[in-house]
């Protein structure tokens, strides 16, 4: 029986890549078992068909982690436990938000779509932007610190409040690979 906090999530890990399948769900499901404990859900994956049950908060949260880990393999990086943790870590801070329609401080409207946060850290982040010129995001891959940015930067164009977007290569070590 299903309580009114339960819910199902279903994702399609796109693109469709065996490889990649293989490295995110690790040997023996090692990695969807992580996940399971972790987020205290049930994971069930066919392909790149993946069903999660469990808490609706805590679907989300598991949703997060397994769609950007996914995005990590698709990259070419190993999934190890270490970054599966880091994963974990950082959804496990995830709080529900509603943000009501007319409360247009903290969403970015670009042509076509209007993108709302979807965490209390990226509410704040957005907060940040609309207050001060220059904002430095640091935290794991996936939490969508470069699309917000540059959605507000899009957003920034479009409505004339600058005249140009200027994108810089990021500053490496000289030993560091970029993977490009």
């Amino acid at each position: 029986m299903q309580g009114i906090n339960k819910g199902v999530t279903q994702l399609k890990l796109e693109p469709a890549n065996t490889n990649s399948l293989k490295a995110f769900v690790g040997e023996l499901n090692g990695n969807i078992k992580l996940l399971e404990k972790a987020f205290g859900v049930k994971i069930f994956q066919n392909g790149n068909r993946v069903s999660i049950s469990g808490n609706k908060i805590d679907t989300q949260k598991a949703s997060n982690a397994i769609n950007s880990l996914y995005s990590l393999t698709i990259q070419g990086v190993e999934i190890s436990k270490e970054i599966i943790q880091m994963e974990i870590n950082n959804n496990e801070e995830i709080e529900p938000l509603e943000i009501a329609p007319d409360d247009i401080e903290h969403v970015i409207k670009v042509p076509k779509k209007v993108i709302r946060p979807r965490s209390k850290n990226q509410n704040d982040y957005l907060s940040k932007m609309n207050n001060f010129e220059i904002n430095i995001g640091v935290g794991p891959a996936g939490t969508g610190k470069t699309y917000l940015a540059v959605a507000k930067a899009v957003e920034m164009l479009v409505t004339e409040q600058v005249k140009k977007i200027i994108l810089i290569r990021p500053a490496v070590e000289a030993g560091e690979k970029l993977g490009f």
